[in-house]
């Protein structure tokens, strides 16, 4: 014997998903259920639920020289790729 499951999701979720499943070969009630069933045979969510990607501290550093750099009027600037590439070809000054 089924039951039936109501759900309230966003139009647009509805429809993108039911158009991903379909791809496969599901409608989304077939996809739910292997959901469900996964979730019930792993005691939990079938996957990794987190949060916002931690942005790496290297990256973060990279971003505020950027910025600090783009509103410096003494750093140097650039025309164009082939500028950059030769001055990056020069020795250093020592």
């Amino acid at each position: 014997m089924k039951t039936t499951l109501t759900m309230r999701i966003a139009p647009d979720l509805k429809r993108e998903a039911s158009q991903t499943f379909e791809r496969v070969g599901l409608d989304l009630s077939s996809a739910i259920t292997i959901f469900l069933k996964k979730a019930v045979r792993m005691g939990g969510i079938p996957f990794a639920v987190t949060g916002k990607p931690e942005i790496p501290a290297e990256t973060l550093a990279a971003l505020a020289e950027a910025r600090a750099l783009e509103s410096d009027p003494a750093a140097k600037r650039y025309d164009d790729v082939d500028e950059l590439m030769a001055d990056l070809r020069e020795e250093p000054q020592a």
